[in-house]
């Protein structure tokens, strides 16, 4: 299926769009920092859907990966927001020492739920730096712009920018990727897709730039199986001399469910396809992946060997793993609350801040189930004490706060909130 797709092309597709881009990220030592893919939706996620019972969404818990070629092994444990959206992403390694923090990704929405921030931090002996952020914007329910910065331990330097167009159908058209030079955005590449139907992808071309114009580069075209609803293969060509000229193949194997559980890669070499990577899945009953496995080809047969992989859900989310022979993920069921529903502290909900980013001012939101003291705090990310807030009376029902942060610094703040027995945290971002 459609869904499968981008699974099926992150390791192809990320060489294919631009050498540059498949490159890791260099923090502003020259060290290598994180990979981003092509689009820089590696860590992107959209929420749970719906499966059974009205309310009752599927949500990841955690990620295990291991390798087999070196004594490692990687964990990646996510939060979540009143909305059931992923707040939080610690990833942890284990080189056979005991679990490490090494990378946590922030996410952050704007008021139609849409992710409109995501922060990358690294973790450096004591504290959280800042390492890259991600900003997306949006116009009639479709992202439109994708901009990519790195952080310099003192400002915002962009970095990669990407535009999108789209056509009546709302279906993707157009991906315009940009990136920063000197002082100014300069085209990269340009890629097309062409569609049979609006759930039908056909192909994607990509161009890049040539004088005033484009020249052709790479070309991915997909093959459907007899169902039409099944991609079964891609291929993916250069061009060289004016000819289309194949690159690399992927074979994919759905089962009965249109779940992907096979993708082999091939290379093209003298004049014919040769087997490359093999991926198997599993899948729960929500069609969630559970497990993915590689292996590669030794030329008689498959072994077990570490390799680049991505797993994708039907809810959009997506992470890359490089160098694992294997990737697990575990779920839960958990109910999406309505706006006079409260669970786990006794009728006290906090809502939340909005905006969040915020520049200077922001509201938190909250509600108390009945008369008391409530008492708000802010503090900054090392746990010192901003600001007191509110420490009042309130009566029953919903309150909010205004947060004015004109006179401190752009940063991660958290505020706290107490009711009785009950306690929450929430975490908003100053941005200057």
């Amino acid at each position: 299926m459609i869904k499968n797709t981008r699974a099926a092309l992150f390791i192809l597709l990320s060489l294919l769009y631009s050498p540059t881009l498949s490159a890791q990220q260099i923090g502003t030592d020259g060290s290598p920092r994180r990979f981003i893919d092509r689009t820089g939706e590696n860590h992107f996620q959209s929420g749970g859907i719906n499966h059974g019972k009205p309310g009752n969404f599927i949500r990841i818990d955690s990620i295990t990966s291991s390798s087999i070629t070196v004594t490692s092994y990687g964990k990646r444990l996510f939060q979540y927001n009143s909305h059931n959206k992923i707040s939080e992403q610690l990833i942890s390694g284990n080189a056979g020492t005991g679990w490490e923090d090494t990378q946590k990704l922030d996410y952050y929405y704007n008021s139609q739920d849409q992710l409109s921030l995501e922060i990358d931090l690294g973790w450096n002996i004591n504290q959280w730096d800042s390492l890259s952020r991600i900003d997306y914007m949006y116009e009639d329910g479709n992202m439109v712009q994708k901009k990519l910065q790195n952080y310099t331990g003192s400002e915002w330097l962009n970095w990669l920018n990407y535009q999108y167009t789209y056509g009546p159908s709302g279906s993707l058209e157009q991906e315009l990727q940009q990136i920063w030079t000197d002082s100014e955005w300069d085209d990269l590449s340009l890629s097309t897709m062409y569609y049979s139907s609006p759930a039908k992808l056909d192909s994607i071309l990509n161009q890049i730039p040539s004088g005033a114009g484009w020249q052709n580069d790479k070309l991915v075209v997909y093959y459907y199986a007899a169902n039409v609803t099944d991609v079964d293969s891609i291929i993916a060509k250069t061009w060289s001399a004016s000819n289309w000229v194949n690159l690399g193949k992927q074979n994919i194997i759905n089962n009965e469910n249109h779940d992907q559980i096979e993708l082999i890669d091939q290379d093209w070499l003298i004049n014919n396809w040769m087997n490359s990577v093999r991926f198997t899945f599993t899948y729960n009953a929500e069609h969630y992946v559970k497990s993915i496995y590689g292996e590669m080809w030794d030329g008689s047969r498959w072994t077990a060997s570490d390799v680049d992989m991505l797993l994708t859900n039907p809810d959009g989310f997506t992470a890359g793993f490089w160098g694992s022979n294997k990737v697990q993920a575990f779920y839960s069921n958990v109910t999406r609350l309505s706006e006079n529903n409260t669970a786990g502290t006794g009728g006290f909900r906090l809502f939340g801040n909005y905006p969040n980013p915020f520049n200077p001012s922001t509201t938190i939101k909250y509600e108390i189930p009945k008369a008391g003291n409530v008492e708000l705090k802010v503090f900054d990310i090392l746990g010192r004490e901003i600001a007191v807030l509110l420490n009042n009376f309130e009566t029953e029902g919903i309150h909010q706060v205004r947060f004015n942060a004109a006179n401190l610094p752009g940063g991660i703040y958290l505020y706290q909130i107490r009711a009785g027995s009950s306690l929450q945290t929430g975490k908003m971002i100053l941005l200057k």
